[in-house]
């Protein structure tokens, strides 16, 4: 299992590490280095006026992997059969029965990446999604209903910005709607765009039409 452990430092010069779960290993440093440094700029993450994620410090990947070497009481189970004690007209010979070994989970405090469809509660939190540019979407999200800024911890605005944002995609930017407070406006670059589909070339009039709308 692949994580991504970051660390960073409050306004009051504690440190604390941040842990992502399936994080895109592909990616240059840069990038991640500068999305990490993006949740800096959120008001979400106050909590009693001190706010969570002053700088990043540093960040590292994380794979663990578990490897059994041995069961002393599976080994103990298999040496030593159940035999029962039956007069003496036919042997009886009972089955060994082998226990089931459980895999070893360790609970870890993880934020999941976002999935290809989100659920519907999460859909009801998009405002408005647009492409800007060829590859760049403007995504305006509110807070779930009844949530204030101050009342997300950090763990839980983190999830809900990884969720929402689509898969294999960075966030450039992230700003508060002046408008409305409840809303967060995200510029998103998408990294691998779809491929494009066989048609029949595009008249010139029509393409230069379509490009004006994406760039409203």
């Amino acid at each position: 299992m692949l994580s991504l452990a970051a660390t960073f430092e409050n306004s009051e010069g504690k440190t604390h590490r941040w842990r992502m779960k399936d994080p895109d290993p592909n990616k240059p440093n840069d990038a991640i280095k500068a999305t990490l440094e993006k949740l800096t700029t959120l008001n979400l993450f106050e909590k009693d006026g001190v706010k969570l994620f002053q700088k990043v410090t540093g960040a590292k990947f994380i794979e663990k992997i578990v490897t059994p070497v041995f069961n002393k009481e599976q080994e103990e189970t298999v040496s030593e059969p159940i035999k029962e004690e039956v007069p003496v007209v036919e042997p009886i010979v009972e089955p060994i029965v082998e226990p089931i070994v459980e895999p070893i989970v360790e609970p870890v405090v993880e934020v999941a990446e976002n999935s290809a469809e989100l659920p519907r509660d999460l859909q009801k939190l998009i405002v408005k999604k647009e492409m800007i540019e060829p590859e760049l979407m403007r995504l305006v999200f509110k807070l779930p209903e009844g949530v204030e800024e101050g009342d997300m911890n950090q763990m839980e605005a983190v999830s809900l910005m990884m969720a929402l944002k689509p898969q294999n995609s960075t966030i450039v930017d992230l700003d508060q709607d002046e408008k409305h407070p409840d809303r967060f406006i995200l510029t998103i670059r998408i990294d691998e765009p779809a491929p494009k589909a066989t048609q029949s070339p595009l008249v010139k009039g029509k393409r230069r039409r379509m490009l004006g709308w994406l760039k409203e």
